[in-house]
């Protein structure tokens, strides 16, 4: 984060002179703009400001550290982590944070540290040897890992098995239950979004139907599966009139093994918000893939428990399991050798394993030319499907995903020009047009970034119907004028396709971004099961592998020291 050069926005303003209302004088000046970088870090997605880095920032070059934090405490509104008082910002050591994240981190660590005693029974080792028939060496660890209770990471890449590992997981606790004469575990599956929780869902059925557990297991497992599996707002029990979850430390979750999958995507007060509602006992299993985008929200949960478990020092070391043998098929070889080169920060590597697949053009009408040829033969079917089942699968299976929404190669551009292409007007709703909602709707339970289909309301109406999926995935019509914002979905940013897959993906990368890191271009190309197309140039690719994203959080070096008590 360039501090000196970032603008600041009006929120962050508007909230530093609130901060330093009645102030005045020098230090009054330090707080306006320590807060006023405060507060753009949070908008960046750092959960708190590194007060170390502030050296480029006007009024504050004279400025050491410790001058800066004995201004700050000078003032009414920041304390330290040992104050009672009414503080709406903390600092930290070298790190200011806004009270709540403050708290949101403290919690996190003390509670996943506090659930990582093993769980230890004479009848372990026979479970384990049923359920991991057919598994990986890194599959079985994970799955070792997991049965012994606690807190467990399971992390990996595409098509390294993370679902039928779980399901291993969940087979593992039936058996393990019925060998001690105890109730099934009560199991609950989760999502970030609704997209990724109906996905959770097909993927468990789908390993269940390939035989990975026994016909008996898959049956107890599949038994109410649907009521199980949740976005992590519906399991917290999310109050829109309210505006608070309702499940917490009074009103726990009632559940002894909790799933959370796509765990990169979570921000650290929605996970402050779960590891707040397990009851004490429970068993919790992260899945995600740590080297995807962190969430759009402040914080980057997952890839910091990753890290800090790699420390002999910390609780949570030996938690954290890697999944690292792909089993894609032969024909997504070059995507599995893509993304092994984008991990590796290698371009040559990229360069290679894309091959005819990176195509670049500075010609705009040339780039227009391949968005109006793939309107053609990926879209143009949709309309024609014999039902709007038929017509959402076919959506799925293809998508063009673009860094930025904005801009001659963004998702907005892109979408009206297929919408163009197809013989539609930009401004009106038709049967076979893939949509995405841009808002939360609680009373018909879909959310900002849910996935549908626009189609008739039933067979031979005259009237179209915004068709989204239902509890147990089955697609339901709802009326389009219930919806605050329905925007058409051929294309799709890199954060709104998190949680997706498709069988093929057309990636748009364009020159000199100031969103294209690493992570972005990994988490575009992975959403990708079969194939995938890049379009960017060479120079744009290696600058963006070049650069990794970085988030300052306090929430690693929490889970890194050995004490429990010392992460508050």
């Amino acid at each position: 984060m360039k501090l000196q050069e970032q603008s600041d926005s009006i929120l962050a303003r508007r909230f530093a002179e609130l901060m330093v209302r009645g102030s005045s004088g020098d230090k009054s000046s330090i707080l306006r703009s320590v807060v006023v970088r405060l507060i753009s870090a949070v908008e960046e997605g750092h959960s708190c400001l590194d007060l170390s880095c502030l050296g480029g920032v006007q009024g504050l070059q004279d400025l050491n550290l410790t001058q800066i934090v004995s201004a700050l405490l000078d003032s009414k509104v920041v304390g330290t982590a040992a104050d009672s008082g009414p503080y709406p910002i903390i600092v930290d050591g070298s790190r200011l944070y806004l009270k709540r994240h403050f708290d949101d981190e403290c919690l996190v660590a003390r509670v996943l540290s506090g659930m990582v005693e093993p769980y230890k029974s004479a009848v372990l080792e026979d479970v384990l040897g049923v359920v991991v028939s057919g598994a990986d060496a890194s599959q079985r660890q994970a799955v070792e890992v997991a049965l012994r209770g606690g807190f467990t990471v399971i992390t990996g890449g595409p098509g390294t098995g993370k679902t039928s590992t779980v399901l291993r997981v969940i087979a593992a606790r039936i058996l393990l239950a019925q060998a001690l004469g105890k109730p099934p575990p009560r199991v609950a599956l989760a999502a970030p979004t609704g997209k990724a929780a109906a996905r959770l869902a097909e993927s468990v059925r789908s390993s269940c139907e390939r035989g990975v557990v026994s016909k008996a297991l898959a049956t107890l497992i599949l038994e109410g599966l649907d009521t199980r599996t949740f976005t992590l707002h519906r399991l917290l029990g999310y109050s829109k009139t309210r505006g608070i979850f309702l499940r917490g430390p009074e009103n726990p979750l009632e559940f002894d093994l909790v799933i959370l999958d796509e765990a990169s995507m979570c921000s650290l007060t929605l996970m402050a918000r779960l590891c707040a509602a397990l009851l004490p006992g429970v068993d919790f299993v992260m899945l995600g893939d740590k080297d995807q985008l962190a969430s759009v929200e402040a914080g980057a949960v997952l890839g910091e428990i990753c890290q800090a478990g790699l420390e002999p020092a910390s609780p949570l070391f030996g938690r954290i399991a890697e999944l690292t043998e792909n089993h894609r098929s032969a024909n997504a070889e070059g995507l599995v050798s893509a993304a092994s080169a984008i991990r590796r920060a290698d371009a040559r590597g990229l360069f290679e394993a894309l091959g005819d697949a990176l195509a670049w053009e500075e010609d705009l009408a040339r780039f227009y030319a391949c968005i109006d040829e793939l309107a053609a033969e990926k879209f143009e079917a949709i309309a024609a499907a014999a039902s709007v089942e038929e017509a959402f699968k076919l959506a799925e299976r293809f998508r063009i995903i673009a860094a930025t929404r904005v801009g001659t190669l963004g998702v907005d551009v892109i979408n009206r020009r297929v919408k163009t292409r197809l013989g539609f007007s930009t401004h009106s709703h038709y049967r076979g047009e893939p949509v995405m909602a841009t808002a939360n709707d609680y009373d018909l339970k879909v959310f900002n970034g849910d996935v549908g289909m626009i189609w008739e309301e039933s067979p031979g109406s005259d009237r179209l119907a915004a068709w989204f999926p239902a509890d147990g995935g089955a697609l339901k019509p709802f009326p389009i004028a219930r919806f605050s914002g329905l925007v058409p979905f051929y294309a799709a940013s890199v954060h709104k396709s998190q949680g997706s897959e498709f069988e093929e993906v057309f990636f748009v990368l364009p020159p000199k971004s100031a969103v294209a890191t690493r992570e972005l271009v990994y988490t575009a190309v992975t959403r990708a099961r079969s194939r995938v197309r890049v379009w960017a140039s060479r120079e744009a690719l290696k600058e963006a592998l070049g650069k990794a994203t970085s988030r300052h959080s306090g929430l690693g070096e929490r889970l890194r020291r050995g004490r429990k008590e010392d992460v508050g």
